[in-house]
């Protein structure tokens, strides 16, 4: 069974993938499940979660020679790392904005544990504790590994730890191959099951001290790396559990804007927009019902139209006729994208079919007001502000992840 983990109109919940379909579930893949085939969906548009919140993140490190160099470990030892540090599919990796150097990443197999270990478990105790497996990029700041006394940052700050897209059970993924792409580029390739210790010598080995419970993941290690820097995009496979794709983006205008630096010659925010409408009434009750807009009356004689929600006002000049050749358009950005549709679809307001992209996890549509005025509907999930590019980051990532 292939699983995922995707937000529902805000909620996370898990589905099971059929094709270029997802299959809505009422449970979970550790307890039990219905299925709800009514509200399948399709693949695309769809922002992915991790497949699992584990309740305790453990991690293999150094289990592959070529990555332990000269002094490999004579045992299987496991460390931990931060939930917080977790992603999903598609969603960025954001390189901090006070480190400059490239970021680099580890593609790793992660075990993903069904039920509780006993302690002390025997290897076939070992072998039927694994529910399936994921892909895991075990992101690093080398630097900060270097001049840090923990890992505290280097490997677990925000968004380090892409882990999915999917849970993929009933496979033995250790005869497979890990590939690391960037840009669609192969930098790094090695057989998956190539550890110096295997997943199972690691739960028989943490056994014996530790209890490992349902929904706990176990990174196995990485045989190979590769840099990235902002405007790539970083894709782990391993073959029979799919790929992990994210772009690479930077926070340094987040801390421009806490330094209060380089900002003062910058707007703030556009105050409002001005458009024609041939029916001031109905314009104000349009907005009023699909965006919770209210009209201000205003303090001089002026026939415009005033309307606001506080994050954004919008200005309507009466006109007699509008001008079908002028090309009115503004877009909003909307937090829950799924319950606005819903709401759309309520008042019997007709958007055009949604389009997903993949290189920022937003997605769009159109609507128009009663005057032909066209609204592009917007939806980001956790957006960045990198400073401008000479090239289209976008449009790079669309071309690398349509491969």
């Amino acid at each position: 069974m292939i699983w995922c983990r995707f937000d529902d109109a805000g909620r996370p919940r898990y589905g099971l993938v059929e094709k270029d379909l997802v299959i809505p579930v009422d449970g979970d893949p550790f307890t039990s499940h219905r299925r709800e085939p009514g509200e399948a969906r399709p693949v695309d548009g769809l922002r992915w979660l991790p497949p699992v919140v584990p309740g305790t993140f453990f991690c293999a490190g150094m289990n592959y020679r070529g990555h332990a160099g000269q002094d490999p470990p004579t045992r299987p030892e496991v460390g931990y790392r931060a939930n917080s540090a977790l992603t999903g599919h598609l969603e960025p990796i954001v390189r901090p904005a006070d480190y400059g150097e490239p970021l680099v990443a580890e593609g790793e197999l992660v075990a993903v544990i069904g039920g509780i270990v006993p302690r002390r478990c025997s290897r076939a105790e070992a072998e039927r504790a694994v529910l399936g497996w994921t892909i895991g990029n075990d992101v690093s700041a080398r630097a900060w590994q270097r001049s840090d006394r923990t890992f505290w940052r280097c490997k677990n700050s925000d968004t380090f730890k892409p882990m999915g897209p999917y849970l993929v059970t009933r496979t033995d993924p250790l005869s497979a191959t890990t590939t690391v792409r960037v840009d669609g580029a192969v930098k790094a390739s090695f057989p998956t099951g190539g550890m110096l210790f295997g997943p199972y010598e690691f739960i028989r080995a943490m056994s014996r001290y530790i209890t490992l419970r349902p929904g706990d993941v176990l990174w196995l290690g990485t045989g190979d790396t590769a840099t990235m820097v902002p405007g790539q995009v970083v894709e782990i496979s391993i073959d029979g559990l799919g790929a992990l794709a994210n772009p690479v983006t930077e926070e340094r205008a987040l801390l421009a804007m806490e330094n209060n630096q380089g900002m003062s010659e910058r707007p703030a925010y556009i105050h409002h927009v001005n458009f024609p409408t041939t029916d001031p009434e109905r314009t104000i009750e349009w907005y009023a019902k699909v965006f919770g807009m209210k009209y201000i009356k205003p303090k001089s004689n002026t026939k415009v139209v005033l309307m606001t929600r506080g994050n954004f006002d919008l200005h309507f000049t009466p006109v007699e006729e509008m001008d079908r050749m002028a090309p009115y358009h503004f877009a909003v950005e909307v937090e829950d994208w799924h319950g606005f549709l819903a709401h759309l679809r309520e008042l019997g307001i007709r958007h055009t079919r949604p389009i997903t992209r993949p290189e920022n996890n937003s997605m769009f549509c159109y609507i128009h007001d009663p005057d032909h005025t066209m609204i592009e509907l917007v939806y980001h999930h956790r957006r960045q502000f990198p400073p401008p590019m000479e090239h289209d980051p976008a449009e790079k990532a669309r071309e690398v992840l349509s491969r």
